[in-house]
C-alpha cells in the first residue's frame, strides 16, 4: 500500500488547526491565483484530526490556535 507523504488544504481554519497541533507544515503552494495551499507532512493521527475538525471534535486551547493563525498570516504576507 503507497501512503501519500502529502496532505494539502486550502481551508485556513483546518491549517491553523493543524500547526496549533504541531503537524509539520512543509510548504506554502502559491500556484493557484486565488488561493494558497497549505502542505502538511502526512504524519500519523493526520486523517483522523483532519476528520475530527470537521466534526467538531477536536479540541485545543484558544490561544494554541490564535499564535497558530498569527503564525500561518505571517508566513502568507
Amino acid at each position: 500500500m503507497i501512503m501519500n507523504i502529502e496532505f494539502s488544504t486550502n481551508d485556513f481554519g483546518l491549517a491553523s488547526t493543524l500547526l496549533a497541533l504541531e503537524y509539520e507544515l512543509i510548504q506554502l503552494d502559491r500556484s493557484y491565483p486565488t488561493r494558497v495551499q497549505f502542505i502538511f507532512k502526512n504524519e500519523a493521527g493526520l486523517e483522523n484530526t483532519v476528520a475530527g475538525f470537521w466534526d467538531n471534535s477536536v479540541c485545543l486551547p484558544p490561544q494554541k490556535l490564535l499564535s497558530a493563525q498569527r503564525n500561518l498570516k505571517s508566513r502568507l504576507y
